[in-house]
This record gives C-alpha cells, structure tokens and sequence, in this order.
C-alpha cells in the first residue's frame, strides 16, 4: 500500500500554527487550521526548545536524501532488469 506524501508546511505556517495553539488550546488551533494534532503538538515541544527553525533544514535534508535514494532504486532496477 502507498503511503500519502507527507504535507510540507513553510516556516510561516508553523510559527502562525504555534502562536495561535498557545492563544487558545491545541486542540482548536489544529481544527481551525487543519493540520493534525500531533503534528501541531510536535511544533510546540520543538518551538518551547527553541529549535523551530531546525525543522526546514530537516525537512531539506530528507528531500534531498528521498531524492538520492529514489535515484539509486532507478538504477539498480535498471541494473537488475538487464
């Protein structure tokens, strides 16, 4: 079974998702903006560490990294199919 991609959300959005879960409560920010709980959950433990930006570079390496290893099953099927 395919998994759904994973939605990718811009630094704005997670810092506006997280001002707004701590002006109300974490449960109605997550409705009224439609993202998952948990996720939303998460951007708050990671923003109340100070690490909220770290998530953009996390999210650019694993790009890159889904990108290489996409690349590297193209060519081994290419290798395996001659």
């Amino acid at each position: 079974m395919n998994r759904m991609p994973k939605a990718r959300y811009t630094k704005e959005v997670r810092e506006e998702a997280v001002k707004l879960a701590e002006a109300v409560v974490a449960s109605e920010a997550s409705r009224r903006l439609s993202i998952p709980l948990k996720t939303l959950t998460n951007w708050l433990r990671i923003s109340k560490a100070g690490k909220l930006e770290e998530i953009d570079r996390n999210q650019k390496l694993q790009t890159e990294l889904e990108t290489e290893l996409q690349r590297v099953k193209r060519e081994l099927a290419g290798d395996i199919s001659l």
